[in-house]
């Protein structure tokens, strides 16, 4: 292809390269000192030959972009708001489960048997009833709690005198091995008892706690 200058004329190849389309028109020659101007098929607009492309973004209103990123940052920080609040919630949620539950219930929960239990059959009511019912067993144990006692032994002592009566407590002791008692320590009833105390001193062992009620029950066997 040819240069376009001053003087040359220009073919339909040459023009369809400069416009990237056919070209109409019958002046193909250059006068001296004019731009030549070519219509092309596709476009009716005027080309006009070395001329500067236009700015793609004259004319464009980049005021709708400009609210909408504002719109956007303000929801990111609405939503980081949020987000902080809920990590505050959850944090002071947890601190609350993690403490140890200090208050006594002072209203005994509804059982399916009076206290204390005068019978063998009562007691197994009784504890089939606790072992299916936890919540119900909790409530029990803050109860049992509130009895007081100077220490673990007479704590323990007066939680057993409120629950079984001496001719159930005669029936038992602690493993139930080479006699023809039962075992209180398979009842539910038995980790209810030790429950209980240690909710009202943290400090003491299940030991502690299990050993008197060994002396309980041996010392209702004794009197029988």
């Amino acid at each position: 292809m040819k240069p376009i200058g001053k003087g040359r004329e220009y073919n339909k190849n040459n023009l369809r390269a400069i416009c990237g389309r056919e070209v109409k028109g019958s002046h193909l020659r250059y006068e001296c000192g004019q731009v030549p101007r070519f219509k092309c098929a596709s476009n009716p607009s005027n080309f006009a030959a070395g001329s500067k492309p236009s700015n793609p973004g004259a004319g464009v209103n980049f005021s709708n972009d400009t609210e909408n990123i504002k719109t956007l940052v303000k929801l990111q920080q609405k939503n980081f708001e949020l987000l902080m609040y809920i990590k505050h919630q959850n944090n002071q949620i947890l601190a609350n489960v993690s403490q140890p539950l200090t208050t006594s219930f002072t209203t005994l929960p509804l059982l399916p048997t009076s206290l204390p239990v005068d019978t063998i059959y009562n007691l197994k009511i009784l504890d089939e009833f606790l072992r299916a019912n936890s919540e119900t067993r909790e409530l029990l144990c803050s109860y049992l709690s509130s009895l007081g006692g100077k220490d673990v032994t007479n704590k323990t002592n007066r939680i057993l005198k409120y629950l079984l009566s001496d001719d159930v407590a005669k029936n038992y002791n602690f493993y139930g091995k080479r006699t023809e008692k039962e075992a209180f320590c398979n009842l539910i009833l038995c980790s209810t008892v030790v429950r209980a105390v240690k909710m009202k001193d943290p400090t003491a062992s299940d030991k502690e706690v299990e050993d008197g009620i060994k002396g309980l029950v041996e010392t209702c066997t004794r009197t029988t």
